[in-house]
């Protein structure tokens, strides 16, 4: 740098001493240029610069400095001073700029600064120095962090990818992810990798949107994806969509996590669930149900949930061996002929049978070694044998045991009750039975208008037969009543032991003529009761009273009995082996009694 017209140059026999010692920044020594001096001078440009900034000679001395370098040319070491001044030696000598960087301090205290040489026209050199230290930092701090996600990426059992705006793979962590490598992915359309869940999962939902391509931010969406091995995996996906310096979308970039052990758990603790409460609602229908026919059914809709079926068929032998539904729930896949070719199918464990509309499970149920039902579970044709029925196929058998035992316990039920109704010598209808179904035979009479007519027979000299003859042969002297009501009456009516000799019978829709002719014709039958009476005691036979019934009259159960009872009395104080037919003042005016002859 050339000095201006009317500058003076100022000699001086004291050498300028080497950086950084020296003069103020305005004092004006040996080789310094008036135009230097200007620029440092108070109110000069280089003065008033907010970072440091000095002058030094061809030598490396420094000549000038403004006061934003006094006190950092001060704490500069021995080092960096050599340096610097070397440097700017270099500068001198050559003319080319040069930069290098600086420390000062220690610890916390530490700055960085960038220090930028120049030569001027007249041969110094000019220092203008910048404070890096929070660029530096921050550029640590950046570099630092990304190593940091980098190693966590690497060393994650998760999968880090990201999408391009077409959804194919950019980018994906370096282990890969489901056996597939990060070389295998790369470049591969994402939406690829996506398969339906497997059967057991099917309740999994339907994806809403493709975390893959999505445009807003998605978090845990389960996703199944195919491996690398053919089969699939879960995972939860959490997506961010990506944009351009323009708003438009540019891909997407998330997380994977698989978490297809943890479903198949949740499934399992699911299915266990489910089973827990299906059994358990049958065992406890068995403890807690008195009533057979609600403790089937209560077994059937514990099964028909916990199989997750469109219905479910509860079976038991009938009297002829056949197939008969004894509880269910949902419509019936086959015709009430078809169970008994299901029970042989399905004899000796589970078989899977394949209808127009469904398929079914079938399973047989077996007590200490003897069939004794069939359990049939049918399911919508959407869910398929090989999927859902796999846990169908695990419960049906312990189910068959529970049910088993129900249909054991229904049937002792049964015969309890039917003991309860049945008169055990004869086995007709006990007292309490006939009353119970004479209620409801009477509520059908009113409602469809027809009459009706109740016989009540008592039988003659009873008592010698068992003192002469002993019981045993009374015994069966009644059970020979009882063949003979038997064989005179239609199956449609009702005959009873209502007493230890007297015997009761209702006609249904039954005229009184014709309920007439069918008393004689008992009586007529009754001569051959007479066998089991001994030689020389009264003859054994019958007395009957008859008692109509008028479906308009109101009259109830009890008073009909009564009616015919009295008539039946009357028949006896009559002298006994007649029919007396009951009025509406039948005590009063008992009627006429017939005799029949044989």
């Amino acid at each position: 740098m050339t000095p201006p017209q009317g500058s003076e140059t100022v000699t001086t026999e004291t050498p300028a001493e080497s950086c950084p010692a020296g003069p103020p920044p305005q004092t004006r020594l040996p080789g310094t240029s008036a135009a230097s001096v200007e620029l440092f001078a108070p109110g000069g440009v280089l003065q008033q610069w907010p970072a440091p900034a000095w002058l030094m000679d061809r030598r490396g001395r420094r000549l000038v400095a403004n006061d934003a370098a006094g006190g950092w040319l001060e704490s500069l070491g021995d080092s960096a001073r050599d340096e610097l001044a070397s440097r700017a030696i270099e500068v001198a000598a050559s003319g080319n700029p040069a930069r290098l960087s600086l420390t000062i301090g220690e610890g916390e205290a530490r700055r960085h600064l960038a220090v930028n040489l120049g030569r001027l026209d007249g041969g110094d050199v000019l220092a203008l120095a910048h404070d890096v230290s929070f660029e530096g930092n921050l550029r640590g701090a950046l570099v630092d962090s990304r190593a940091r996600f980098k190693d966590l990426v690497e060393v994650s059992s998760d999968f880090a990818w990201e999408c391009d705006g077409a959804g194919r793979f950019v980018f994906v962590s370096a282990r890969g992810a489901l056996g597939w490598s990060a070389a295998d992915l790369t470049d591969r359309m994402a939406r690829d990798l996506i398969c339906p869940p497997p059967e057991w999962a099917a309740g999994d939902d339907t994806l809403a949107v493709i975390p893959f391509e999505t445009h807003v931010p998605v978090g845990e969406c389960v996703v199944w994806l195919h491996t690398a091995e053919g089969g699939a995996a879960c995972l939860a996906l959490s997506a961010m969509p990506l944009r351009d310096r323009h708003g438009a979308h540019s891909g997407v970039r998330g997380m994977g996590r698989d978490i297809t052990v943890e479903r198949r758990q949740s499934h399992a603790l699911d299915e266990a669930r489910r089973r827990e409460q299906a059994l358990g609602a049958i065992v406890r229908a068995m403890h807690e149900t008195v009533d057979r026919g609600e403790m089937l059914q209560t077994a059937a809709r514990a099964l028909t949930h916990g199989l997750a079926a469109a219905g479910v068929a509860l079976l038991q032998p009938d009297d002829t061996g056949a197939m008969a539904l004894v509880a269910g729930c949902g419509e019936p896949p086959v015709s009430d002929d078809a169970w008994t070719d299901i029970a042989r199918q399905a004899r000796g464990g589970l078989v899977a049978l394949e209808f127009a509309e469904c398929w079914a499970l079938a399973q047989e149920t077996v007590y200490r070694g003897s069939a004794n039902g069939l359990i049939v579970a049918w399911f919508d044709s959407g869910t398929t044998t090989d999927g859902h029925g796999a846990f169908a196929r695990s419960l049906l058998p312990d189910a068959a045991h529970s049910m088993a035992l129900a249909f054991e316990q229904a049937a002792h039920q049964e015969r309890l009750e039917r003991l309860s109704q049945v008169d055990e010598l004869t086995g007709l209808a006990n007292r309490r039975a006939f009353m119970n179904a004479m209620v409801r035979r009477i509520a059908a009479a009113i409602r469809s208008g027809r009459p009706g007519a109740l016989v009540y027979v008592d039988l003659d000299n009873f008592k010698s037969v068992n003192d002469h003859a002993g019981h045993a042969r009374g015994d069966e002297a009644l059970r020979a009543v009882a063949r003979l009501l038997e064989g005179r009456t239609r199956s449609s009516d009702i005959v009873a032991r209502v007493g230890g000799d007297e015997f009761a019978l209702w006609l249904d829709e039954i005229d009184t003529d014709a309920a007439a002719d069918l008393c004689r014709d008992i009586l007529r039958g009754a001569y051959e009761l007479r066998r089991f009476s001994t030689a020389g005691a009264p003859p054994l036979g019958c007395s009957i009273g008859l008692a109509s019934y008028d479906p308009s009259s109101g009259e109830s159960a009890s008073a009909l009995m009564a009616r015919a009872d009295t008539a039946m009395y009357a028949a006896k104080r009559a002298g006994k082996g007649q029919l007396r037919q009951a009025t509406d003042d039948s005590v009063a005016n008992p009627g006429p009694a017939s005799a029949v002859q044989p």
